[in-house]
Protein backbone atom coordinates (compact mmCIF):
# COMPACT_ATOMS: atom_id res chain seq x y z
CA UNK A 1 0.00 0.00 0.00
CA UNK A 2 2.94 2.31 0.51
CA UNK A 3 5.15 0.99 -2.26
CA UNK A 4 6.04 4.43 -3.62
CA UNK A 5 6.54 5.76 -0.09
CA UNK A 6 4.82 9.06 -0.79
CA UNK A 7 2.68 11.00 1.65
CA UNK A 8 -0.49 10.13 -0.28
CA UNK A 9 0.36 6.41 -0.11
CA UNK A 10 0.62 6.56 3.67
CA UNK A 11 -2.57 8.62 3.89
CA UNK A 12 -4.47 5.96 1.88
CA UNK A 13 -3.03 3.23 4.08
CA UNK A 14 -4.03 5.13 7.22
CA UNK A 15 -7.56 5.64 5.90
CA UNK A 16 -7.96 1.97 4.98
CA UNK A 17 -6.60 0.81 8.33
CA UNK A 18 -8.77 3.24 10.29
CA UNK A 19 -11.89 1.96 8.49
CA UNK A 20 -10.88 -1.65 9.18
CA UNK A 21 -10.22 -0.82 12.85
CA UNK A 22 -13.55 0.96 13.24
CA UNK A 23 -15.48 -1.93 11.66
CA UNK A 24 -13.72 -4.64 13.66
CA UNK A 25 -14.04 -2.59 16.86
CA UNK A 26 -17.79 -2.21 16.30
CA UNK A 27 -18.11 -5.95 15.69
CA UNK A 28 -16.22 -6.65 18.91
CA UNK A 29 -18.45 -4.31 20.93
CA UNK A 30 -21.60 -5.88 19.52
CA UNK A 31 -20.20 -9.35 20.19
CA UNK A 32 -19.47 -8.55 23.83
CA UNK A 33 -22.93 -7.05 24.30
CA UNK A 34 -24.47 -10.15 22.76
CA UNK A 35 -22.29 -12.40 24.91
CA UNK A 36 -23.35 -10.54 28.06
CA UNK A 37 -27.00 -10.82 27.12
CA UNK A 38 -26.95 -14.54 26.26
CA UNK A 39 -24.25 -16.08 28.46
CA UNK A 40 -25.81 -15.22 31.79
CA UNK A 41 -23.18 -12.78 32.99
CA UNK A 42 -24.31 -10.73 35.93
CA UNK A 43 -24.54 -7.05 35.13
CA UNK A 44 -23.08 -4.82 37.86
CA UNK A 45 -25.43 -2.83 40.00
CA UNK A 46 -25.71 0.64 38.49
CA UNK A 47 -25.85 2.22 41.93
CA UNK A 48 -22.43 3.21 43.23
CA UNK A 49 -20.78 1.69 40.17
CA UNK A 50 -18.43 3.64 37.98
CA UNK A 51 -15.70 2.97 35.48
CA UNK A 52 -13.21 4.92 37.60
CA UNK A 53 -14.00 2.81 40.65
CA UNK A 54 -13.61 -0.37 38.60
CA UNK A 55 -10.15 0.77 37.50
CA UNK A 56 -9.20 1.61 41.09
CA UNK A 57 -10.33 -1.78 42.37
CA UNK A 58 -8.54 -3.68 39.61
CA UNK A 59 -5.31 -1.74 39.99
CA UNK A 60 -5.23 -2.56 43.72
CA UNK A 61 -4.90 -6.22 42.80
CA UNK A 62 -1.21 -7.10 42.44
CA UNK A 63 -1.75 -10.00 40.00
CA UNK A 64 -3.87 -7.89 37.68
CA UNK A 65 -1.47 -4.95 37.92
CA UNK A 66 1.53 -7.15 37.05
CA UNK A 67 -0.34 -8.71 34.12
CA UNK A 68 -1.29 -5.28 32.78
CA UNK A 69 2.27 -3.98 33.13
CA UNK A 70 3.67 -7.09 31.47
CA UNK A 71 1.26 -6.70 28.57
CA UNK A 72 2.01 -2.96 28.32
CA UNK A 73 5.75 -3.56 28.01
CA UNK A 74 5.32 -6.55 25.70
CA UNK A 75 2.91 -4.65 23.48
CA UNK A 76 5.29 -1.69 23.34
CA UNK A 77 8.16 -3.92 22.21
CA UNK A 78 6.15 -5.75 19.55
CA UNK A 79 4.70 -2.54 18.17
CA UNK A 80 8.10 -0.87 18.10
CA UNK A 81 9.40 -3.88 16.19
CA UNK A 82 6.64 -3.53 13.61
CA UNK A 83 7.15 0.23 13.36
CA UNK A 84 10.92 -0.19 12.89
CA UNK A 85 10.69 -2.90 10.26
CA UNK A 86 10.35 -0.57 7.23
CA UNK A 87 13.35 1.46 8.39
CA UNK A 88 15.37 -1.69 9.04
CA UNK A 89 14.76 -3.06 5.55
CA UNK A 90 15.44 0.33 3.96
CA UNK A 91 18.61 1.25 5.83
CA UNK A 92 20.15 -2.13 6.69
CA UNK A 93 19.34 -4.13 3.57
CA UNK A 94 18.64 -1.13 1.31
CA UNK A 95 15.56 -2.97 0.02
CA UNK A 96 12.21 -1.42 0.93
CA UNK A 97 10.44 -4.30 -0.84
CA UNK A 98 11.73 -6.60 1.89
CA UNK A 99 9.31 -4.89 4.31
CA UNK A 100 6.36 -6.74 2.79
CA UNK A 101 8.18 -10.07 3.02
CA UNK A 102 9.13 -9.53 6.67
CA UNK A 103 5.64 -8.29 7.60
CA UNK A 104 4.22 -11.45 6.06
CA UNK A 105 6.86 -13.55 7.81
CA UNK A 106 5.83 -11.98 11.12
CA UNK A 107 2.04 -11.84 10.81
CA UNK A 108 1.44 -15.06 8.86
CA UNK A 109 2.84 -17.41 11.50
CA UNK A 110 1.23 -15.30 14.24
CA UNK A 111 -2.17 -16.07 12.76
CA UNK A 112 -1.68 -19.84 12.69
CA UNK A 113 0.49 -20.43 15.81
CA UNK A 114 -2.29 -19.96 18.37
CA UNK A 115 -3.41 -23.61 18.55
CA UNK A 116 0.17 -24.79 19.12
CA UNK A 117 0.61 -22.33 21.97
CA UNK A 118 -2.69 -23.50 23.46
CA UNK A 119 -1.42 -27.10 23.53
CA UNK A 120 1.87 -25.94 25.04
CA UNK A 121 0.05 -23.97 27.73
CA UNK A 122 -1.92 -27.08 28.73
CA UNK A 123 1.34 -28.97 29.14
CA UNK A 124 3.56 -26.31 30.77
CA UNK A 125 1.16 -23.65 32.04
CA UNK A 126 0.29 -20.17 30.83
CA UNK A 127 2.94 -18.35 32.83
CA UNK A 128 5.78 -20.54 31.54
CA UNK A 129 4.38 -20.16 28.04
CA UNK A 130 4.34 -16.37 28.36
CA UNK A 131 7.88 -16.31 29.71
CA UNK A 132 9.03 -18.57 26.87
CA UNK A 133 7.47 -16.25 24.28
CA UNK A 134 9.05 -13.22 25.92
CA UNK A 135 12.46 -14.92 25.88
CA UNK A 136 12.06 -15.87 22.20
CA UNK A 137 11.13 -12.29 21.36
CA UNK A 138 14.12 -10.88 23.24
CA UNK A 139 16.60 -13.27 21.60
CA UNK A 140 15.05 -12.73 18.17
CA UNK A 141 15.16 -8.98 18.58
CA UNK A 142 18.82 -9.13 19.56
CA UNK A 143 19.57 -11.11 16.39
CA UNK A 144 18.57 -8.04 14.38
CA UNK A 145 21.60 -6.26 15.82
CA UNK A 146 23.71 -8.37 13.47
CA UNK A 147 22.26 -6.33 10.61
CA UNK A 148 23.09 -7.38 7.08
CA UNK A 149 25.63 -9.97 8.30
CA UNK A 150 22.61 -12.01 9.41
CA UNK A 151 21.54 -12.20 5.76
CA UNK A 152 18.06 -12.11 4.27
CA UNK A 153 17.13 -15.81 4.69
CA UNK A 154 18.17 -15.84 8.36
CA UNK A 155 16.40 -12.51 8.93
CA UNK A 156 13.22 -14.01 7.49
CA UNK A 157 13.62 -17.10 9.72
CA UNK A 158 14.12 -14.93 12.81
CA UNK A 159 11.08 -12.86 11.84
CA UNK A 160 8.99 -16.04 11.55
CA UNK A 161 10.09 -17.03 15.08
CA UNK A 162 9.16 -13.56 16.33
CA UNK A 163 5.73 -13.93 14.71
CA UNK A 164 5.22 -17.29 16.41
CA UNK A 165 6.27 -15.77 19.74
CA UNK A 166 3.96 -12.79 19.11
CA UNK A 167 0.98 -15.15 18.86
CA UNK A 168 1.87 -16.62 22.25
CA UNK A 169 2.40 -13.20 23.79
CA UNK A 170 -1.16 -12.26 22.83
CA UNK A 171 -2.73 -15.58 23.74
CA UNK A 172 -1.11 -16.00 27.15
CA UNK A 173 -1.60 -12.44 28.35
CA UNK A 174 -5.30 -12.43 27.48
CA UNK A 175 -5.92 -15.97 28.73
CA UNK A 176 -4.34 -15.10 32.10
CA UNK A 177 -6.77 -12.23 32.62
CA UNK A 178 -9.71 -14.45 33.73
CA UNK A 179 -7.28 -16.31 36.01
CA UNK A 180 -6.28 -13.04 37.68
CA UNK A 181 -9.94 -12.05 38.07
CA UNK A 182 -10.86 -15.46 39.53
CA UNK A 183 -7.95 -15.31 41.99
CA UNK A 184 -9.00 -11.81 43.06
CA UNK A 185 -12.59 -12.99 43.50
CA UNK A 186 -11.42 -15.89 45.67
CA UNK A 187 -9.46 -13.47 47.88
Amino acid sequence: MVEAGGRGDYARMALMLSIAMAVTGAIAILGVRDLTRHAGFRMPDQKDHSFIEDVRVSMRDRDFRMLVLSYLFTSTVTHLFLAALPFYTEYVFEDAGLTTVLMGAFLGPAVIAGPAWMRISRRTGKQKGLLTCQAIFIVGSLAFLLGETLGVPATIAVTVMLGIAFAGLQLFAFSMLPDAVAAAGAR
